[in-house]
């Protein structure tokens, strides 16, 4: 018998002074990814999340935001629902963005006929469409590259949904290796791949199996997991190579880059949007 797959999203109303300290907190809890609404923000978990150690924490972190002199009085509600409810709540309310100076990403039940690069994603678990902040910022440095002249190879290292491998095909930068841990989401970027540019070498497994250097590597992750491989990850840069961080929160940003300059590396950009950061070296 077929086992539903089902999801949670936690619905948290705080004032604006609070959203950063809960956003830590809910990624500390495993969120997948967060979306940002009028007086707070939606946070999403898969089914392996544990909802009572969800609830607890949060009730527990409103006095510790307290005590470090927040306001502490958000208020939360936590939703189950299943992957087919999922697909139709977001099919409603998924729309078209437009991202850097010429891409838009699109689902494929949306029409478009204007002159930006076409990036064409089945949302599956939503996330890696090209609506959050940490995805766009990707984007946007993956363009701003290419303009730059950088066209060698391109590394997508978490690769998700697949967005940033088909839009760095798309403009131009061969060959494109991504690589993912997680089942699932090879499956749904595999979709995406062979709708919109199928010379994507799709890779299901850790970096130990990746061999070259890459003129451009992208690894839209977690601050920790992005301190943990950092050392595989400057190894796969080709000379003159550049590196997008992203998967950043804003505040956190300098933990990363002192890891860097303690490298060597000083030459470091950063890029905000929202409660992200970005760095490109």
């Amino acid at each position: 018998m077929e086992v539903k797959r089902y999801y949670y999203r936690v619905i948290i109303k705080c004032s604006s002074e609070d959203v950063d300290a809960l956003i830590a907190v809910v990624f500390d809890l495993g969120s997948t990814g967060v979306e940002g609404v009028e007086d707070g923000f939606i946070a999403y978990y898969d089914n392996l999340a544990d909802k009572d150690k969800i609830k607890k924490t949060l009730e527990a972190s409103k006095v510790r935001l307290r005590e470090s002199g927040l306001k502490g009085d958000f208020l939360f509600e936590i939703e189950r629902f299943n992957e087919e409810d999922w697909a139709i709540e977001w099919k409603k309310r998924l729309k078209p963005v437009e991202t850097g100076k010429n891409m838009i990403c699109l689902a494929p039940w949306h029409e478009y006929d204007g002159d930006r690069t076409r990036i064409i994603i089945d949302p599956g678990s939503a996330f890696g469409t090209g609506h959050h902040e940490t995805t766009q910022l990707c984007l946007e440095a993956v363009e701003e590259l290419a303009h730059s002249g950088l066209k060698g190879g391109f590394l997508d290292i978490g690769a998700g949904s697949g967005i940033l491998s088909i839009a760095a095909c798309k403009i131009g930068f061969s060959p494109v290796v991504a690589i993912e841990i997680d089942r699932q989401a090879i499956d749904n970027a595999s979709v995406n791949i062979d709708r919109s540019c199928s010379d994507i070498y799709l890779i299901c497994g850790d970096l130990s199996v990746i061999r070259g250097r890459f003129s451009v590597i992208a690894c839209n992750l977690t601050l920790e997991t992005l301190k943990s491989r950092l050392n595989d990850i400057l190894f796969l840069r080709a000379d003159g190579g550049r590196v997008i961080f992203s998967g950043i929160l804003k505040g956190w940003e300098n933990e990363l880059s002192d890891i860097l300059h303690a490298k060597g590396i000083v030459d470091i950009e950063i890029f905000y949007k929202g409660y992200w950061a970005s760095l490109v070296i």
